[in-house]
């Protein structure tokens, strides 16, 4: 799958979908998203990590929620929020995030196909500088 993840070739310049954590914003590489979905109640796993929220199934898919607002040591806000749903080294996970901000490219970038498709299926906008 090509993902251009790098909008050069030997930069490091990346795509970042900015959420937020409470009053903290965060960055995650757009490349390992496959979509952004509203939260959905989950089903609790026995003897899960606590970070560890549930499971729920979109599309046929079983998926195991992550609760980054534990990760951190922070209260969590069970009903709210948003689940974005990703791909790392060959496992789906949904993490929990409070709030999607925006997609984030450098200044003068045009946006990738994976950023489009993203941007079509969620409310969030590119930053102008």
């Amino acid at each position: 799958m090509e993902t251009n993840i790098l909008l050069e070739n030997g930069t490091n310049e990346l795509e970042v979908l900015e959420f937020t954590l409470g009053d903290n914003h965060y960055g995650i590489n757009v490349a390992k998203i496959r979509e952004i979905l509203s939260y959905q109640p989950v089903t609790p796993v026995p003897n899960a990590h606590p970070s560890v929220e549930g499971i729920f199934m979109p599309r046929d898919t079983m998926l195991t929620v992550i609760s980054l607002r534990r990760c951190l040591g922070m209260q969590d806000e069970e009903g709210k929020g948003l689940f974005i749903i990703t791909n790392f080294n060959k496992l789906n996970i949904a993490f929990h995030v409070d709030q999607v901000i925006e997609f984030i490219v450098s200044p003068g970038q045009r946006l990738s196909n994976r950023m489009q498709q993203l941007m079509s299926r969620t409310r969030v906008y590119q930053r102008s500088h």
